[in-house]
């Protein structure tokens, strides 16, 4: 009965940690939608898309938390419907990372653009989630190598900041992935979370600085 109460406590906080992250990539997506109107940067265009689709994701997460705490008393299509919910989720966040690390540098032929969505075809949503969230930190980490390639370039305090805060989001995707092998709500959820919110947190600043005309100088070419 205790574990049940932690796994309830750590349920509520997940999705509401999810709540937070999601406010936070709308922000972030605004800003850069500002920047993109006043500069016409393409990189504006592709944050706001990104942050835009992670925002998203972390919504329905949340949301499907609360839908799969309300299954708990067998409630059979509520258990469907979380589950669907939270494949809509990582599909829309694994895009959202793909466009995030493309606009840190990712050459999108290289990469495929096909290969977020062709490998879903006749697959079980908890295959595709564990799919997705591969892909996830496959594009995390791409985008964390060539942004870190940058700074040892340009020695640019914002490349710094941008690489560590891909980097935590990236650490937060894979114990994310771990967790999808060890089924049940538990603290390690609110750890891969609280990674991203973090993350996303450290690039607001960034965004901001690149949304102005003085933060585009500052950043060269990305």
């Amino acid at each position: 009965m205790r574990l049940l109460e932690w796994d309830l406590a750590f349920a509520v906080g997940e999705s509401a940690l999810n709540v937070v992250g999601a406010f936070i990539g709308f922000s972030v997506a605004r800003i850069a939608r500002q920047g993109y109107r006043e500069t016409g940067s393409p990189t504006l265009l592709r944050l706001m898309v990104a942050f835009v689709f992670l925002g998203s994701g972390l919504c329905i997460t949340g949301l499907s938390t609360l839908v799969d705490l309300s299954a708990l008393h067998s409630v059979t299509y509520l258990a469907v419907a979380a589950s669907m919910l939270l494949g809509v989720a990582t599909f829309m966040e694994t895009a959202g990372y793909f466009f995030l690390a493309f606009s840190y540098g990712i050459n999108a032929r290289s990469m495929g653009k096909g290969a977020v969505l062709t490998p879903l075809i006749a697959t079980p949503i908890s295959a595709a989630s564990a799919l997705l969230k591969s892909l996830s930190f496959v594009f995390l980490l791409y985008g964390f190598v060539e942004t870190m390639m940058s700074y040892f370039v340009y020695k640019k305090r914002q490349t710094l900041m941008i690489g560590s805060a891909l980097a935590l989001i990236a650490l937060g995707e894979l114990v994310r992935w771990v967790s999808i092998f060890t089924p049940g709500v538990s603290f390690v959820l609110l750890v891969s979370v609280g990674f991203k919110i973090v993350g996303f947190f450290m690039l607001y600043a960034p965004v901001m600085e690149f949304s102005s005309f003085k933060g585009l100088g500052e950043y060269g070419k990305l």
